[in-house]
């Protein structure tokens, strides 16, 4: 209640005080509605991005926001030309979200239209009830609904909407929809096109499939399509460890793989996968497959590729394993390999491995010390530097090649061939 009495400032309180009052005076004021501003500042740092206060709106699905962003713009023309206030794209917007009653309400309350692509859109994204509704209302939205925009459906696996699709819009595929199906392992649209469709598919098809480990997808197109696969699908299921669809491969293709197959699988840690491969197949693998095993100091894998592909050993390893710090790696080659561990050495310095360093320099001493010491510094390795002086202090001299060598009995400097 008003007191009777006061001054004007005691009037002011009592007023701005009772929130009734307060809410029926604010409701005539021109100004940005509230649900709007919590938005904006929700997502300050998104602002400057255009429609993006329509697209949030949209997203959350709320469309008493939607509303006030159209009445502002409507009552307030200076809005319009702020990019967080654009409304173009907003039927497009609520396609892709499938917001059937955003759309049907802007259809209804505004005269914003529908982008050529927006048709397009809510196919991909599987809104049937969307669609349908543009179809009958929008036929704009369909001028960039092409054969790829099938394709895209497919991949999705919307079959149901395929169909429909195939009725009322004809458009056609291409090759391309089994193979994008058969990577998502979309076994029934896979199925649907191979009997009701004549575009058929590639090897990809069986390739992205293996990749993928859809083993069921990849025993339908060895079964029903004569296209086959290529090598990189025994490759990449090694590579991604797909046992079930490389013994599958194996056991019922004739494309084999190649030594990415087992350098692949050497390199991601598939002990299992090597194995078989070496068991079964013989394209073996080469150097890429040690150095890569070491580089994750993988000692089991080291041994096993030592073993039985020793003729693959070589410096590339030590010193993959020497970079990475994997010290029981580098004592292993060490040990069994003969080639050169000069720049596993500088390998080590450069990224701090001092422990690794030592065992070098104390075991093989094949390296430019100088050059170690030089690279280390560069990289801000001081305890390896610091560890490198000591080595290099006593009887450093100029060679007049120009190279460094010690007078002392350790060789500082050697050319790594």
């Amino acid at each position: 209640m008003l007191s009777c009495g006061g001054s004007g400032a005691a009037y002011a309180h009592d007023v701005l005080a009772d929130r009734y009052l307060l809410s029926h005076i604010v409701s005539y004021q021109c100004g940005v509605p509230g649900c709007i501003v919590a938005l904006e500042r929700e997502h300050a740092d998104r602002m400057g991005e255009t429609g993006i206060l329509a697209s949030l709106a949209i997203e959350r699905g709320s469309l008493r926001t939607l509303q006030a962003l159209v009445q502002v713009c409507e009552d307030f023309p200076w809005y319009k030309p702020l990019r967080k206030m654009d409304l173009s794209s907003a039927m497009d917007a609520a396609a892709l979200h499938g917001r059937l009653e955003m759309l049907q309400w802007m259809h209804e309350h505004t005269d914003l239209e529908c982008l050529p692509w927006t048709f397009a859109v809510a196919s991909r994204a599987g809104h049937r009830d969307v669609v349908q509704w543009l179809f009958a209302h929008h036929p704009e939205s369909m001028a960039k609904f092409e054969p790829f925009s099938m394709d895209r459906v497919a991949e999705e696996g919307h079959l149901e909407l395929f169909q429909w699709l195939e009725i009322h819009v004809c458009v056609p595929c291409t090759p391309s929809a089994m193979d994008s199906a058969a990577l998502c392992g979309r076994l029934e649209m896979v199925r649907y096109l191979h009997e009701h469709r004549t575009e058929g598919c590639t090897t990809t098809a069986m390739d992205l499939a293996a990749l993928k480990g859809h083993l069921d997808v990849v025993r339908f197109l060895h079964e029903h399509r004569s296209e086959g696969c290529t090598p990189w699908a025994m490759d990449s299921a090694a590579a991604y460890g797909r046992m079930d669809v490389l013994r599958f491969l194996h056991e019922n293709r004739g494309e084999g793989c190649t030594v990415r197959a087992m350098n692949d699988a050497a390199g991601f840690g598939r002990m299992d996968v090597v194995r078989f491969l070496h068991e079964n197949r013989n394209e073996g693998c080469d150097r890429t497959a040690l150095r890569r095993a070491a580089k994750r100091g993988n000692l089991e894998m080291l041994r096993f590729l030592h073993e039985n592909y020793h003729q693959h050993c070589s410096r590339d390893g030590i010193m993959a394993a020497a970079e990475e710090g994997h010290l029981e790696a580098v004592r292993y080659l060490n040990e069994t390999c003969s080639a050169s561990s000069g720049l596993a050495i500088t390998n080590a310095a450069v990224a701090g491995h001092l422990d690794i360093v030592q065992y070098l320099v104390e075991t093989r001493n094949d390296g430019c010390l100088l050059v170690a010491r030089d690279k280390a510094a560069k990289a801000g390795q001081t305890h390896v530097v610091e560890y490198l002086e000591t080595l290099l202090m006593p009887g450093l001299e100029r060679c007049g090649n120009g190279n460094h060598t010690r007078v002392s009995t350790r060789r500082v400097c050697q050319r790594v061939e």
